[in-house]
């Protein structure tokens, strides 16, 4: 019993050396505001597309202020039935985000970069429910 003892000890000051527990995503990474033209929202095969500066300026803020998870973003979209595609457009170039609500939760996944807990009213301004 002390042998056994001796190496669940051991094993679990070698993982928390090794660096083994989970660490929250890297910040979100979102375009500089000045630079987006446009951002479009798809909801279902919906989608609308928006180029009012306050609006943009609003969203953005809203997904900046998201709280980084320990969830790893590791496919190209959500592994969830329903979710929201915001497209943010910049000359040249798009960056995709994915907005969804899991358990109660809503969250922000930007493909490979991380998953960002968000709260209901980012989630009511993109899908128009004031």
């Amino acid at each position: 019993m002390k042998k056994i003892l001796s190496f669940l000890i051991a094993g679990i000051m070698a993982c928390s050396a090794a660096g083994c527990s989970k660490k929250n995503a890297n910040p979100i990474s979102l375009p500089e505001e000045s630079t987006i033209q446009s951002i479009d929202i798809t909801v279902g095969e919906k989608t609308e597309k928006y180029s009012d500066s306050e609006w943009i300026s609003q969203c953005i803020s809203s997904m900046n202020n998201a709280q980084a998870t320990a969830k790893e973003s590791v496919q190209d979209i959500p592994q969830v039935d329903e979710y929201i595609k915001i497209d943010i457009n910049t000359e040249g170039a798009k960056s995709t985000l994915f907005v969804y609500l899991e358990k109660n939760d809503y969250y922000i996944e930007q493909p490979y970069q991380g998953i960002y807990k968000t709260d209901s009213a980012f989630y009511q301004t993109i899908t128009g429910n004031h």
